[in-house]
């Protein structure tokens, strides 16, 4: 039964992104549909999360885990042309 429960509670716990318009390669992350902040790339090739000014108090592992889950994607293909590339 809690195997059903943790389940449900992933499909409902979700980050979703949406590419930005700015001139800088970014995304904005939304937590269940709500705006946390963007993630941009900076020099380095990698991208950064930014919580916007409104996202104050706590956050959970759990949360803070699948924003970063969801940057370890994206800079996935970057990351591995670094490893591959660069000794």
């Amino acid at each position: 039964m809690w195997k059903i429960c943790l389940t449900i509670l992933k499909k409902l716990l979700m980050i979703r992104t949406e590419k930005t318009t700015s001139n800088t390669p970014s995304f904005h992350v939304y937590y269940n549909d709500i705006f946390l902040g963007d993630a941009e790339q900076d020099e380095s090739g990698y991208y950064n999360f930014w919580f916007s000014k409104d996202n104050d108090g706590y956050w959970n592992s759990y949360s803070l885990r699948l924003i970063s889950e969801e940057l370890d994607k994206m800079n996935k293909d970057w990351n591995d042309y670094i490893k591959n590339n660069i000794k």
